[in-house]
C-alpha cells in the first residue's frame, strides 16, 4: 500500500539511498522478496470439489476486509454499481466491460456512498456469485446482486439506494421498499411489463425537456416511472420520488448556439446527484494503483 502511494521506478528503489524509510526500516529487500514469492492466504489442499471456490486462495483476506467495511456507519444515499479492477493476468475471472475506463479485469460489485467509500463488495466469480442467502428471494441474476449488497443496509431507516438499468426490475423495487430501503434506478422499458411510454419521435416533436410519468401499485407499493427526453430518452423508476417538483437544467442548443433552461423531473435530478459514488471510487483508486507484478492464480 505504501508503494502504491510513493511510486519509484522499481521495488528495489525503496531500499536505495533515496528510498522509503518506513519500508526499509521494517525489513530487508531480500526478506520482502522472499515473502512476496511464497505468500499464501489459504491451504490449497482444503479446497475440495464439493466446495470449490474460484476465489479460494484469497478468500480469508477478502472476508477480513469485508468484515471491517460492513461495520462502518453508512451514508443516507448509497449506490450499487460494477467496478473493473484492471489486470493483465491469465485468469478465467477476467471480464470485459466496454463502458468502464479499464475495460478488462476483475469485475466487482460495490456498494458505495456519495463520498466514494466502499461499504461492501463482491468479486464476480461466475455461477457461484449468484447463490443467494437462505433468507433472500431469487429474482434475476442482476437484481440478486442488489439484494445481496443491500443485506447490510439498516432496515426502516429511509436509506436511499440507487442503481442503473442493468439491475432494475419491478420485483426488486417492491422487495427493497418492503424492507424499508427506498430505491431509485434507471430502467429498460422491455423489463417493465405493461408500461408504454411515448416513442423517441413523439418526444422529439415536443422538444427537449418533455417528460411523461406513469404510476402503478404492486403488492400495495406505489411505483413511479418517469421518461424524460434530453438528447436521449431516460427512464427512471422509484417508490419514493416522481417527477414533482419539477426542476430546471441548463442545456446547450447547437442549432441556436445558445444555452437554455429546460424542465427536468425530480427523480432524474436526484439520480444524477447521488449515483456517482462507485465512479468516484474508481477515480480515487486510479491515483494509487499498485504497480507490483504478481502471478494471479485465482
Amino acid at each position: 500500500m505504501k508503494m502504491s502511494i510513493l511510486h519509484l521506478p522499481t521495488i528495489r528503489h525503496h531500499w536505495g539511498v533515496l528510498g522509503t524509510s518506513s519500508i526499509y526500516n521494517i525489513m530487508t529487500v531480500n526478506r520482502f522478496e522472499e515473502i512476496k514469492r511464497f505468500i499464501h492466504f489459504n491451504d490449497n489442499t482444503t479446497n475440495t470439489p464439493n466446495s470449490y471456490d474460484k476465489l479460494f486462495k484469497v478468500r480469508p483476506l477478502l472476508d477480513q476486509i469485508r468484515n471491517i467495511l460492513i461495520t462502518v456507519p453508512k451514508e443516507e444515499y448509497l449506490a450499487v454499481d460494477e467496478q473493473i479492477i484492471p489486470t493483465k493476468s491469465k485468469t478465467s475471472l477476467k471480464q470485459y466491460n466496454s463502458k468502464k475506463p479499464h475495460k478488462l479485469g476483475y469485475k466487482v460489485f460495490v456498494l458505495s456512498g456519495v463520498s466514494g467509500f466502499s461499504y461492501d463488495f463482491e468479486i464476480f466469480a461466475g455461477k457461484q456469485t449468484n447463490k443467494m442467502p437462505d433468507n433472500c428471494p431469487s429474482l434475476s441474476t442482476s437484481s440478486n446482486m442488489v439484494i445481496k449488497m443491500a443485506q447490510t443496509i439498516p432496515r426502516l431507516k429511509n436509506y436511499k439506494l440507487f442503481f442503473d438499468n442493468r439491475f432494475t426490475s419491478l420485483p426488486l423495487m417492491v422487495y427493497l421498499h418492503k424492507k424499508g430501503i427506498l430505491p431509485l434506478g434507471t430502467a429498460r422499458l422491455n423489463r417493465l411489463k405493461g408500461l408504454t411510454m411515448p416513442t423517441k419521435k413523439e418526444f422529439q416533436k415536443e422538444g427537449r425537456g418533455t417528460m411523461c410519468e406513469k404510476t402503478t401499485i404492486i403488492e400495495n407499493v406505489k411505483i413511479s416511472a418517469v421518461s424524460w427526453f434530453d438528447n436521449q430518452i431516460v427512464t427512471v423508476v422509484s417508490t419514493y420520488v416522481g417527477s414533482q417538483p419539477i426542476v430546471e437544467k441548463k442545456r446547450f442548443f447547437r442549432s441556436l448556439k445558445t444555452y437554455k433552461m429546460i424542465p427536468c423531473p425530480k427523480s432524474v435530478d436526484v439520480y444524477n446527484s447521488y449515483m456517482g459514488g462507485v465512479d468516484l471510487l474508481d477515480l480515487m483508486l486510479g491515483y494509487y494503483r499498485i504497480s507490483t507484478k504478481s502471478n494471479n492464480g485465482i
